[in-house]
C-alpha cells in the first residue's frame, strides 16, 4: 500500500464492526463501505441521519470473496445511527448497529 493511501472501514451488516483486514476507521465526512457476508443482496434504508444517501443496496459477495461491498459516505454532522435492513442480517441484539462510531453514539438494536 502506498504511504498516502487511505484505508476505509468496512462495516459489517451482521454485527456493526469494522471487518476490513487492513483496518480503517469511521471518520465524519469520509467514505466507508458497508460489508455484506450474506449470500443475498441486502437493502439498507433510513441511513440519512449519518450517511449522504438514505438507502443502499449492498451486494452479496462476489465469487471467491468474503464480503460484498457498497461505498457510502458519513455526514460531517451525524444526528443518529438508525437504519433498517431487508433481509435482516443483524445477529447481535442489544449491541450498537455501528461499533466505535464518531459521536453521537448509535442506537442499540
Amino acid at each position: 500500500m502506498a504511504p498516502n493511501d487511505t484505508v476505509y472501514a468496512w462495516i459489517s451488516l451482521e454485527n456493526g464492526s469494522n471487518v476490513n483486514p487492513n483496518g480503517g476507521s469511521l471518520t465524519k465526512g469520509q467514505p466507508f463501505y458497508w460489508a455484506n457476508k450474506a449470500s443475498v443482496s441486502v437493502s439498507l434504508t433510513g441511513c440519512d441521519g449519518f450517511c449522504t444517501a438514505s438507502s443502499y443496496d449492498v451486494p452479496a459477495p462476489p465469487s471467491g470473496q468474503t464480503y460484498g461491498l457498497k461505498e457510502a459516505t458519513l455526514l460531517s454532522a451525524p444526528t443518529n445511527w438508525n437504519f433498517s435492513q431487508n433481509p435482516n442480517q443483524w445477529n447481535v441484539p442489544g449491541q450498537p448497529k455501528i461499533q466505535n462510531p464518531p459521536m453521537p453514539m448509535p442506537e442499540v438494536a
